[in-house]
């Protein structure tokens, strides 16, 4: 990870989490919580679901489900086995607000309004991801366990997702 990947000017990079990839829809009050592969996560992490995402009526947020080891580093071990492990979710996208699809935005623009909305929420549970402009910044900064930093996700900060359907 250090020595390669594109650096300055248009470029992010992300810490990799070891953890579940999970996406939150809130819709009113409710906020459900969904696996990479589709199936609800909602039941097996209430206390995500319970978070509250103000002041908002609706959004998608695309994160990482991490159980917290003592340090605050990820423990997928305790993750997997450990119903009652402290867990959060480290956010890295926004998808939807307020029923406007994000998606044509550029990550740059999305992740600024991520970063605004989670500021406004109650609580911890969710927090935001930070990204960096290179790999060793990015590295430097992650979890002072290097172990829970297995890799980094770079992305273009004019990137947009592809619309799904």
């Amino acid at each position: 990870m250090l020595g390669g990947g594109p650096t300055g000017g248009g470029w992010s990079h992300e810490v990799k989490l070891d953890g579940f990839r999970v996406q939150l829809h809130k819709v009113g009050l409710a906020v459900t919580l969904f696996g990479k592969n589709g199936g609800k996560l909602t039941t097996r992490f209430p206390t995500i679901a319970e978070t509250v995402i103000n002041p908002v009526r609706s959004c998608i947020i695309d994160g990482e489900l991490i159980a917290a080891g003592a340090e605050g580093q990820p423990d997928f071990r305790a993750l997997l086995h450990g119903r009652h492990v402290p867990v959060c979710v480290y956010a890295f996208d926004l998808m939807e607000l307020d029923g406007r699809d994000l998606r044509e935005q550029p990550l740059e623009q999305r992740r600024s309004q991520l970063k605004r909305l989670l500021a406004r929420s109650k609580g911890n549970l969710i927090r935001f991801g930070d990204s960096f402009p290179s790999p060793l910044c990015c590295w430097r900064n992650a979890f002072p366990s290097r172990a829970s930093c297995v890799s980094a996700r770079m992305r273009r900060i004019d990137q947009v997702r592809a619309a799904v359907g």
